[in-house]
């Protein structure tokens, strides 16, 4: 609306309508759109991943501005922290919404382990329903609520993430899935699935494990959801499974957990996700936006 530079900043090209995947097939908006990114006003599109990028492409003609288009990953700052010692092996799960980021599954899952291992402990952070706290009623399980508990993003860190050992994230619904971030701070392995940009924070067997969501093709549409209220009881039973054997691996080596951790430590330390590499890339994009 004004004659002056400007950037974008995209978790993906749905995030224009809300994350609305049908409007920007419609050929006005589209068109919209395509016009206001390849103007000169429009410096960069900043995308939060490599998949938000392939999003563009697969939905916009991006010919007049691909040269715009970037990746520029979220962040985050060193949280100086004590790691916990204990004897137990703690598995953690904050999960904002319970059943779209694979709370049912979390639960199934661990139900199995702890017949089979009497030294884990699941903590888990979310709105669960009443009825499923009944079912797995559990001295091994730690429930905390999430809505009616925010907890600062430093003390969550200190105080729940550094005292577990592995964090468990088996997410239907995510563009990014920033407690991942969290998790990589307080240098724990993590397991999650195959969703949108997952794999480019979780790098399979090198800081964590990745369970296939059965059916779910991310080039196909790149949707950042799955439609976890459909998934049929074979596919349930698959992804538990893998759940459970992934678990195991980490569950049985404590080794392969601190490596793994350090792993992901590594990344925001030094890597992709720190904040200097973040900034040298802002500091290049808003330079040239202002000369």
């Amino acid at each position: 609306l004004n004659n002056k530079p400007w950037v974008i900043d995209m978790e993906h090209v749905h995030s224009f309508f809300g994350l609305n995947p049908d409007l920007i097939k419609k050929p006005f908006w589209k068109k919209f759109i395509e016009n206001k990114l390849a103007s000169d006003e429009c410096v960069a599109v900043l995308c939060h991943c490599k998949t938000t990028k392939k999003s563009f492409f697969h939905y916009l003609d991006c010919t007049k501005f691909k040269e715009k288009i970037e990746v520029l990953y979220p962040a985050s700052h060193i949280i100086p922290m004590k790691k916990e010692v204990h004897d137990e092996v703690r598995i953690l799960c904050v999960l904002s919404l319970f059943e779209a980021k694979g709370g049912p599954q979390v639960l199934e899952a661990f139900s199995k382990l702890e017949k089979k291992y009497d030294n884990i402990k699941l903590w888990i952070k979310s709105d669960i329903p009443k009825k499923l706290k009944k079912k797995y009623d559990s001295k091994n399980i730690r429930y905390m609520v999430y809505m009616k508990n925010i907890v600062p993003r430093e003390e969550l860190i200190k105080e729940i993430y550094s005292k577990c050992d592995i964090f468990l994230y088996p997410t239907f619904a995510d563009s990014f899935g920033y407690s991942l971030i969290d998790a990589m701070v307080a240098k724990l392995p993590i397991i999650t699935t195959n969703l949108f940009a997952i794999p480019e924070i979780v790098e399979n067997k090198l800081n964590g494990f990745i369970v296939k969501i059965p059916g779910y093709e991310l080039e196909e549409k790149f949707f950042q959801w799955h439609p976890y209220k459909k998934i049929n009881k074979k596919d349930n039973k698959k992804i538990v499974a893998d759940l459970v054997k992934c678990l195991e691996k980490l569950i049985k080596n404590k080794k392969l957990r601190e490596k793994m951790g350090e792993e992901s430590f590594r990344m925001v330390e030094k890597g992709k996700f720190s904040i200097k590499e973040r900034n040298k890339k802002l500091r290049k994009i808003y330079g040239g936006a202002v000369q």
